[in-house]
């Protein structure tokens, strides 16, 4: 589910490196994680569409308890999938990270840890 998502940072990133500025690479970062987002939904969703059948058919039936579990991991499979900007972060974290950490109590004590990282690894 993540190798789509992945495909399309990769693909946006010479026209983001090539931007005539940094409200145009913005756009095409926007852009392109609004896609990655939905295209990540639409697989999660056919991917769990089919589960029920998909996993007792694979593993057998005694495995059919695994589909609701499946099922549950499905929305944070999705919310991590758009990559964070190919312009240059360094924390390897997705989209939906970064803004659960600016808006949680966690993410206060985390942020700084995460800045020492990146100085460590720049």
């Amino acid at each position: 589910m993540w190798l789509v998502p992945a495909a399309i940072a990769t693909a946006v990133t010479a026209p983001v490196v090539a931007a005539p500025d940094d409200r145009h690479a913005a756009g095409l970062i926007a852009r392109s994680a609004i896609r990655a987002l939905g295209l990540a939904t639409l697989i999660a969703g056919a991917v769990g569409a089919i589960a029920p059948f998909l996993i007792p058919a694979a593993f057998g039936r005694q495995f059919r308890g695994a589909v609701v579990p499946f099922e549950l991991l499905l929305p944070g499979v999705v919310l991590y999938a758009p990559p964070v900007s190919p312009a240059g972060d360094k924390s390897g974290l997705s989209l939906a990270v970064p803004a659960a950490l600016k808006s949680s109590r966690a993410g206060r004590k985390i942020r700084p840890q995460l800045r020492l990282k990146e100085a460590k690894d720049g």
